[in-house]
């Protein structure tokens, strides 16, 4: 809370704090079960002062949020909801190498299912004015297709597509404000998206050479949606043998 006062005492203005690592069980565990805040970081009562600190000093507050990966030590873990692969299984999501934890891809059709139940509560009980959105505007829709014959437009990539994009309108209802996404396929989102971190499909793969398509990004991408940051700078640099 100091440093918010303090940004302001310096003359910093137009600031949008984003808060990642304050759900209950952390950093990618445990969702969608994210509240209350986590005990680690003084819970709900210092996430709700850091929000008061935010507001009484003009800052946007926005927090970090999930509707793509269901963790199954979750207290709500729907496995109806989940997508599956060609033979019934559920479909591997992101691995938490820190807690050895694999979750499960949550069926796109289902994403604003799960934000409706969540998101209000989190925007009601913080003070959001937006949300960070992790993951839908990041990956290639054809990764994230459900492959269940219950599901209308199952297999299809035009499916998932048109399933995030409701969710990103859905989540600037639910907080009465903007959507930041995460970088990667977010030339798909310009329509629903304000602002994306500004970090490269390719990413994971340190060393190579990727050339961005200058142009495109400057006339088509960015006249719609802001770019900010670099995201996390290891996936920017290589060193040593990894340069290609």
């Amino acid at each position: 809370m100091a440093a918010e006062a303090r940004g302001k005492a310096l003359g910093v203005e137009g600031l949008i704090l984003v808060r990642h690592n304050w759900q209950r069980c952390g950093y990618d565990d445990c969702y969608p079960s994210v509240m209350p805040a986590n005990p680690r970081w003084g819970g709900d009562e210092e996430l709700v002062r850091l929000s008061q600190a935010c507001h009484d000093n003009g800052y946007m507050f926005v927090l970090h949020e999930n509707d793509v990966d269901v963790y199954p030590n979750s207290e709500f873990f729907p496995k109806e909801l989940l997508a599956v692969q060609s033979d019934g299984s559920p479909v591997p999501a992101w691995f938490n190498k820190t807690t050895q934890m694999q979750s499960f891809l949550l069926s796109p059709i289902h994403a604003q299912r799960i934000a409706a139940t969540y998101a209000p509560l989190i925007h009601r009980r913080y003070r959001t004015q937006g949300t960070y959105l992790d993951v839908s505007t990041a990956v290639n829709p054809s990764e994230k297709v459900d492959y269940n014959a219950r599901v209308e437009g199952n297999t299809r990539f035009t499916t998932t597509l048109g399933a995030y994009r409701k969710l990103l309108s859905d989540m600037k209802r639910h907080h009465q404000g903007f959507v930041l996404g995460e970088g990667g396929h977010h030339f798909l989102y310009t329509q629903s998206l304000d602002a994306v971190l500004a970090e490269d499909a390719a990413r994971h793969e340190q060393g190579a050479d990727l050339l961005p398509l200058v142009h495109f990004d400057l006339r088509e991408i960015n006249p719609r949606i802001t770019s900010f940051g670099v995201g996390f700078y290891p996936w920017f640099f290589a060193r040593g043998s990894e340069l290609k």
